[in-house]
């Protein structure tokens, strides 16, 4: 299942991507609904519950990579820079923190 959401949630972020680039995006200022997204993604088969769940985590105020609005979402920067945020995190999330060690 991680492995699936780490694909969708890579294929979100390159869809993303795409359409803040594009010339003539669905919507100003290259923003998408789980909608397009799921129709953009429908190649790999995920559902609107499996976008949500792969644009919550660059979507959270813990990475912020990508950005909210009336339900629409858009990269907050390139998407090098989504990608170096969840990095980030995940090195972050493997050194032991306070109060937290196993």
């Amino acid at each position: 299942m991680r492995r699936r959401l780490a694909t969708i949630l890579d294929a979100v972020i390159t869809q993303l991507d795409l359409e803040i680039q594009d010339e003539d995006p669905m919507y100003p200022g290259g923003w998408l609904g789980p909608g397009e997204l799921r129709r953009d993604l429908r190649k790999l088969g995920a559902g609107n519950d499996i976008i949500m769940e792969a644009l919550r985590l660059p979507a959270s105020p813990f990475v912020g990579a990508v950005e909210e609005s009336k339900g629409r979402y858009r990269l907050a920067g390139s998407r090098v820079l989504a990608v170096e945020r969840m990095r980030a995190l995940a090195m972050q999330l493997e050194v032991p923190v306070a109060g937290l060690e196993g």
